[in-house]
């Protein structure tokens, strides 16, 4: 455990950094532009160039570490870069193709997808769409080298970058929303996108080493084709998702897309905080016991990784809910952001926090699945998961409005992360178990005692800050005296790691199945 607390405590420290930058633009953005037609279209806007990045660098991230790892381990470190060329080029080409053709089509594009945005909204959103298409190939290209630094096991830079961007975005749109209004923020997102590029891009591939290539005949490159098709391919219709809600949600009204776009925003910053440092952590570490062929390594990467990261999603799922409209408040409410928007987004926020344990504990089921290369079956099972959502969450918003679509998202992550668990313990010898069972149950009872101190709390106390402060505040030494009493190994185990680190001893280590 030791061995990867320090590097995720790392890479958590900047993500917190850069996770504050990005609420405190989320905030300006808020008090700017509110639940309105405006910020409507922006998302609109946003949501297919989003859904590529999401369908193709989600995938190409995951099936590209195991193969570079592949050929370092075995000290083949040409032909790995030769892979990372290869596929780099690859990359930069087709998302330039997909941007191009975004940008030309982008009107049909958004008023097949959108039909409910009024004429004015879809006519704005044209305009946002046609500067947001080309962050789909910066991004692809900070993606990319990011995967790189992290297989080779160098986690700082990558980052740090995102806080560097992330600065530069919120100064660009603290100066270009004013005068351009929701089309500055698409300028703002472009130009920070680029800078991370930019930054990312020398120290990876330098003069001497970059020359544009595919090498479409290198087995390597070969071999992440061949592990990508498969998810890009299921990708289609997994990562659809924000499509169908931003479609079925176009149609509530004005402010429905903000409402859910707001919630959202704000559950992934939580996943995002829990879960990025963990994982990128974790993942070439798996890739690299698959490499090894250490099957009881991998089973205990994975065991101690879940452990590790339920100790976080509980109570920031059990205290958020019952801080929700005070935190909404404290953060949104100012400006345009009305009362009747916070109470809305909060509503939301708190069917969404169920979420978060199938977003962030499948985010390490998911990816020692892909470190296992099983990216076929993944891929059978997801779509199949997709179609059921496709065809359920029409069904909950009509019945339950906004509400219906945060509850689809709940309902479709959860058994994900169930079969994946029972797929990974086929994979690896049906062995173990039992120490993750245990360790969830008390983890959880200690959250929800947390979680009902908060309840308490706030029903008692009237003033948002002094629920937040006190009710949050109590809740987790509730949680944490919950720990203690239940006697969670993990919770005493990084105690005894801390201290040590502080001290300079030998930590204490999780016990493994």
């Amino acid at each position: 455990m030791k061995g990867f607390l320090r590097p995720t405590l790392v890479v958590t420290f900047f993500t917190l950094g850069g996770q504050a930058v990005g609420f405190v633009t989320q905030v300006v953005i808020a008090a700017s532009f509110g639940a309105r037609s405006d910020m409507d279209a922006f998302l609109a806007a946003n949501t297919l160039p989003q859904y590529v990045i999401a369908v193709l660098l989600t995938a190409l991230s995951f099936v590209f570490i195991p193969v570079f790892v592949d050929y370092l381990s075995t000290g083949q470190e040409d032909e790995a870069w030769r892979v990372a060329i290869g596929v780099t080029t690859l990359c930069i080409l087709t998302l330039g193709v997909i941007a191009i053709t975004g940008v030309i089509f982008a009107f049909p594009l958004l008023r097949l997808t959108m039909p409910g945005l009024s004429s004015p909204s879809l006519q704005l959103a044209v305009q946002v769409a046609i500067i947001t298409w080309p962050t789909v190939v910066a991004t692809g290209i900070v993606s990319l080298l990011a995967s790189i630094y992290q297989a080779q096991g160098r986690f700082g830079r990558p980052a740090v970058v995102p806080v560097i961007g992330g600065t530069v975005n919120l100064g660009l749109v603290l100066l270009l929303v004013r005068p351009l209004g929701v089309v500055g923020l698409a300028i703002a997102s472009l130009l920070s996108i680029c800078l991370q590029a930019v930054l990312l891009f020398p120290f990876i591939f330098g003069p001497s080493r970059y020359r544009p290539a595919l090498n479409w005949n290198h087995p390597g490159v070969r071999q992440v084709l061949h592990l990508l098709w498969p998810l890009v391919l299921s990708g289609l219709f997994i990562r659809a998702t924000p499509i169908v809600d931003r479609y079925l949600a176009s149609g509530l009204g004005e402010g429905a897309i903000s409402h859910l776009g707001y919630a959202f925003k704000l559950l992934g910053l939580l996943a995002t905080l829990i879960s990025t440092g963990l994982t990128m952590v974790l993942f070439p570490r798996m890739a690299a016991n698959i490499a090894e062929s250490d099957v009881t390594g991998l089973r205990r990467t994975v065991s101690q990784g879940l452990r590790i990261m339920w100790l976080a999603i509980a109570p920031v799922t059990c205290i958020g809910a019952a801080l929700a409209l005070p935190v909404t408040t404290i953060l949104l409410q100012r400006g345009e952001f009305r009362p009747t928007d916070t109470r809305a987004v909060a509503s939301l926020l708190q069917i969404y926090l169920l979420s978060l344990a199938g977003m962030c504990l499948g985010s390490i089921t998911g990816r020692s699945l892909y470190a296992l290369k099983e990216t076929r079956i993944v891929a059978v099972l997801s779509s199949l998961e997709a179609l059921a959502y496709v065809l359920y969450t029409p069904l909950l918003t009509r019945l339950l409005g906004a509400e219906g679509v945060a509850l689809s998202y709940v309902i479709y992550f959860t058994p994900g992360v169930l079969w994946s668990a029972i797929l990974i313990r086929f994979k690896t010898g049906n062995k173990g178990g039992g120490l993750i069972i245990s360790s969830f149950v008390r983890i959880g009872l200690a959250a929800m005692l947390g979680g009902a101190t908060a309840w308490g709390v706030m029903a008692t106390i009237p003033n948002v800050w002094a629920q937040v402060f006190f009710g949050g505040g109590l809740g987790l030494v509730i949680y944490a005296f919950g720990l203690w009493a239940l006697r969670s190994p993990e919770a005493r185990s990084i105690e005894g790691i801390l201290r040590g680190l502080i001290e300079g001893r030998r930590a204490a280590v999780v016990p493994d199945p």
